[in-house]
Formats: C-alpha cells, sequence, structure tokens
C-alpha cells in the first residue's frame, strides 16, 4: 500500500525507509474498566537519518493496518513531510506551520479524500460486558477545513464536485456542498491561486 501511495503522489522514485511503531497499549484493563486519555502513538512519523538528506525514515501505527483509508492518508502526510522539505522557505506564518501546511500539501497531492475522512472518528462499540464509544482525531487541520481545501483542489484541477462527494463520508456532504457554492462564488480568489500553483 505503501508503494501504492508514493506512485500516486509521483515519488515512487524518492528512496525511504518504512517502520512500523510499536503498538498502542490496550486502554482496556478489565471488562468494565477503560483507562480514559490513555496515551497513543502518533499516527505516522517522518525523520532525516543523520546528516544524509536522503537518507528518510517513515513509521505509521500498526493499529492502522484495519483501518486502510486512515493509513492511507497518515502515507501521504509523511510522503508531504518528504516533497515539503524540498521547499526553500518556510510556509506561510513560519517553521510553526509545517504541519498544517504539510496536510495542505498532502490534499494537494490528490489525497483530499482521505485525509478528510479521517480527521475525525467516532466509533461505538458493544461487548458481552461492556459498552462504550470513542472518538479520535488525526491530522493538524480539521475536517472542515481539510474539506474545504479539498473543494478549491477539485475547481483548480477542474474535477467535477460531484464526482469527489460520493467518496466523502456522509456527515461531511452538506459542508462540501456549501463550500462549493463559496468557492465557486469567489472566481476572483480563484483565479489568483491559479497563478501561484502548479498542479
Amino acid at each position: 500500500m505503501f508503494e501504492r501511495v508514493k506512485k500516486y503522489a509521483g515519488m515512487e522514485n524518492w528512496a525511504c525507509q518504512l517502520q512500523a511503531q510499536e503498538y498502542d497499549s490496550n486502554p482496556m484493563v478489565a471488562p468494565t474498566i477503560v483507562i480514559k486519555n490513555a496515551p497513543r502513538g502518533p499516527a505516522g512519523t517522518f525523520s532525516i537519518l543523520g546528516e544524509d538528506r536522503h537518507k528518510i525514515k517513515i513509521t505509521y501505527n500498526p493499529e492502522q493496518v484495519k483501518n486502510p483509508e486512515i493509513l492511507v492518508a497518515t502515507y501521504a502526510h509523511e510522503l508531504g513531510h518528504y516533497l515539503g522539505m524540498t521547499a526553500k522557505n518556510y510556509p506561510p506564518g513560519g517553521e510553526a506551520f509545517w504541519e498544517p501546511a504539510t496536510d495542505l500539501l498532502a490534499t494537494f497531492m490528490g489525497f483530499g479524500i482521505f485525509l478528510a475522512n479521517s480527521a475525525f472518528s467516532f466509533k461505538q462499540y458493544t461487548e458481552v460486558n461492556s459498552q462504550g464509544w470513542s472518538t479520535q482525531s488525526q491530522g493538524y487541520l480539521s475536517q472542515y477545513e481539510l474539506t474545504y481545501a479539498l473543494v478549491i483542489f477539485c475547481f483548480l484541477k477542474k474535477i467535477p464536485t460531484s464526482e469527489v462527494e460520493i467518496h466523502l463520508k456522509r456527515s461531511l456532504h452538506s459542508f462540501f456542498k456549501k463550500a462549493t457554492k463559496e468557492v465557486r462564488g469567489n472566481v476572483n480568489a480563484l483565479n489568483k491561486l491559479k497563478k501561484l500553483t502548479v498542479l
């Protein structure tokens, strides 16, 4: 899957090493006892090994193998770091904004649906002795910010938004339609963006 994401990103020849992280500890210590706010490892990491900027390591949380959509979003974000490090300047706002800018970069690399769908998830569970729910956030931009960026990407690439909306999770459809209407009505800003971007 990682090699496929690299290929779709146009980075199949960019050398890097992929490694699974340690598994997170299980927050359920007994059938009816769950540790609240148990620490979790990061979704993924990007690091340069030593002095050589061409030795790159990307890691991922092995729990994500159960959810390929989240795993693709993680791979896209970490590959976005790799691509972003070739930039000569910091993103707008400075170095502190690298992570949100990397989410945007991954969206404009073509993985916006994956990022928007996995930015926030709600899950219910029922087992023999317990039941409950959990929420999880991933990435640095909200699901709405990523959806808005996805709409802009569609307009810049001339991709019909109807072809994208059907792949978004249902809870984002209403916002996607509002964002589409707003972006469509802002032709001047879109034209300025077209002059600044090469997609």
